[in-house]
C-alpha cells in the first residue's frame, strides 16, 4: 500500500483528492516491477521495450508535431472504440475526433479494432505516463539509445 501511496503522489501530483484506488495504479505497480526486474536479469531499466512498436510510432510523432495522439489512442482504446465515447473522454467535439482517428491510422499498422492490441496499446500508454512521471531519463532519451 505505501509503494501504490508513493506512486500515486509521483503520477498524480496535480489530484486534490487523497483517495486513491489500488485498481487505479495496479497497472503502474507492474510496471514498477518490470523495471525491477530488468535491473536484476539485464542490467538495465529500459522497459521501453515493452511498448507496442506502434504507440513509439504515435510518441515520435507526438513529439515533432507537439500533438497528443497517443493520449488520444489510449481514450480511444478505453472506450472501445467508439468515437463519440472518445470524444465525450478526451474533452473534443467528434469531428475533431474523426480526424485524429484519421491521421493515428494513416501512421500506425495495427488493427485497433482487436482487443489484444487495445490493451497493449493502453499498457503503452502507461509505460510512457510513468516514464514522464517516475523516470529520472525520459522516454525520447530511452529510444534514442535504442
Amino acid at each position: 500500500t505505501r509503494q501504490a501511496l508513493s506512486l500515486a503522489r509521483k503520477l498524480f501530483p496535480e489530484r486534490k483528492e487523497r483517495i486513491f484506488y489500488f485498481e487505479d495504479l495496479a497497472q503502474y505497480l507492474m510496471i514498477e516491477l518490470a523495471v525491477s526486474s530488468f535491473r536484476e536479469l539485464f542490467g538495465h531499466d529500459d522497459i521501453v521495450l515493452l511498448i507496442h512498436p506502434d504507440a513509439i510510432r504515435l510518441i515520435e510523432y507526438d513529439q515533432k508535431h507537439h500533438s497528443d495522439l497517443m493520449k488520444f489512442v489510449y481514450h480511444y482504446c478505453l472506450c472501445s472504440c467508439n468515437i463519440v465515447q472518445t470524444a465525450r473522454s478526451a474533452f473534443m467535439h467528434r469531428n475533431t475526433a474523426a480526424s485524429r482517428l484519421a491521421r493515428v491510422h494513416k501512421l500506425i499498422t495495427a488493427d485497433l479494432a482487436d482487443g489484444q492490441v487495445q490493451q497493449r496499446m493502453i499498457f503503452s500508454y502507461k509505460v510512457y505516463h510513468y516514464y514522464q512521471k517516475c523516470s529520472c531519463m525520459s522516454l525520447e532519451e530511452r529510444m534514442e539509445r535504442l
